[in-house]
């Protein structure tokens, strides 16, 4: 019963949309009738336990991905408990539906349109989990509720299991976040980045930067959020969002970052005092191959630096890279 109540509340972070048929929009698009207010759900699992939620959707720095984020509503209080990041996958060509628990616990799944003013998410087979599908649909003309039905697969047939009605409410959820459990051992070593903002200095891409990057928890223990912002060129501005976390099916730590140009997914490797990124950025002008080393000195300091794939050959793209936090 455990495994079904955590894998109908991830359904509820699933979303319904309206495609617009007369113009070329955005893999992300037909997320947008969600965005704004909070959807409230009220629904009973299958062993008859009610269960609220509130869900909010919002979009992502410079609309490079959506973040839904689902509060339990309990007798206590209102707890933050999922959270689910929508971004176009350009390897996969595909909207990947990627969620995070207050349990600890990630799956990937796909969204996509499905019919006029519905949506389709499916998640693969999980160690304790059947195949999930969703489908969220509207009312035609109705902008403000819509009905979901969830299902399960049951030796290769589709058995719904829940169906729920969520309405849009103007006023925000006030919800807390979870303290479960502790990170994972994986998780750990990214930790110690929390807290305080670390100045950035150095040159990269022939540039002065001039900057910093905070660290927070998105949700713990799961994933850890990152922004750094730049004070050159003009006045201070974003420049990248990111997001890392375990991934327990590849038993590797992930790094996956937005920015006004593109995305990036690294995968990161620890070693004492070292972490290790490699990744391909992807643009407009096509993938770049990156590596990066963040050597901690000591608590406070991380010297670092970043080599470019140019042809066949590592050259460098960043020099005498310092971050230094200051505790605010």
């Amino acid at each position: 019963m455990n495994s079904i109540r955590v894998c109908l509340l991830v359904l509820l972070c699933s979303v319904p949309s309206v495609r617009a048929e007369d113009q070329e929009p955005s893999p992300l698009a037909f997320l947008e009738p969600l965005i704004g207010g909070h959807w409230l759900t009220d629904a009973r699992l299958p062993g008859g336990e009610p269960i609220r939620t509130r869900v909010t959707y919002r979009y992502g720095f410079a609309k490079q991905f959506v973040r839904g984020r689902v509060y339990t509503l309990t007798d206590k209080g209102d707890y933050l408990t999922y959270e689910t990041l929508f971004f176009f996958d350009p390897e996969k060509k595909h909207v990947a539906a990627l969620t995070f628990s207050a349990q600890g616990a990630i799956s990937r799944g796909v969204a996509r349109p499905g019919k006029p003013g519905m949506i389709e998410m499916r998640t693969p087979r999980s160690a304790n989990l059947p195949m999930m599908r969703q489908e969220y649909a509207f009312t035609p003309g109705v902008t403000d509720a819509y009905t979901g039905r969830n299902y399960f697969d049951r030796g290769g047939a589709w058995v719904q299991v829940m169906e729920t009605k969520s309405k849009r409410r103007a006023d925000p959820p006030i919800g807390k976040p979870l303290r479960l459990r502790e990170p994972s051992e994986w998780l750990r070593p990214l930790v110690r980045l929390i807290g305080g903002r670390w100045e950035i200095t150095g040159t990269m891409g022939g540039r002065e930067l001039d900057g910093f990057t905070r660290y927070e928890w998105s949700l713990h223990p799961t994933v850890i959020e990152s922004k750094t912002v730049m004070r050159n060129p003009g006045p201070e501005h974003t420049v990248y969002v990111a997001f890392q976390y375990f991934d327990p099916a590849a038993k590797r730590l992930r790094f996956l970052s937005f920015s006004p140009t593109g995305m990036k997914v690294a995968v990161v490797t620890v070693r004492p005092d070292v972490l290790h990124y490699e990744y391909t950025e992807h643009t407009a002008a096509g993938p770049v191959r990156y590596k990066e080393e963040h050597r901690f000195l000591d608590d406070d300091t991380i010297k670092w630096k970043v080599n470019k794939l140019d042809g066949k050959n590592w050259v460098e793209f960043a020099s005498d890279m310092t971050a230094r936090r200051v505790r605010d």
